[in-house]
């Protein structure tokens, strides 16, 4: 997991950073073929949702990471959890990243 301009990364996914920040920020999401964003979840009881990033178009996420694959984008999802819960002994995702 690796950390750009405000969000995660998974490897693969963080190889092509500098290029995917740059659709992020236009919102060109269709043009982003297998990648999958992490977003904190909206649905009480979740923590974080992973949407295909050709979904995003037709909704507003709050998205903190970026992956090259769903299996990486669980993959990531999972690291994030670990390392939030290893540095402050509870699951406030959103407060850790704000806090970033």
């Amino acid at each position: 997991m690796f950390q750009f301009k405000g969000y995660y990364f998974g490897i693969n996914a963080f190889d092509q950073a500098a290029r995917l920040y740059k659709f992020i920020k236009r919102r060109k999401f269709n043009e982003l073929t297998g990648v999958y964003f992490v977003a904190l979840s909206d649905t009480d009881g979740n923590l974080l949702d992973i949407y295909n990033a050709a979904l995003a178009v037709f909704e507003k996420h709050r998205i903190i990471g970026i992956a090259l694959g769903r299996e990486e984008a669980m993959n990531l999802s999972a690291e994030l959890v670990e390392k939030v819960y290893g540095e402050t002994g509870g699951f406030d995702i959103e407060n850790y990243v704000k806090g970033q």
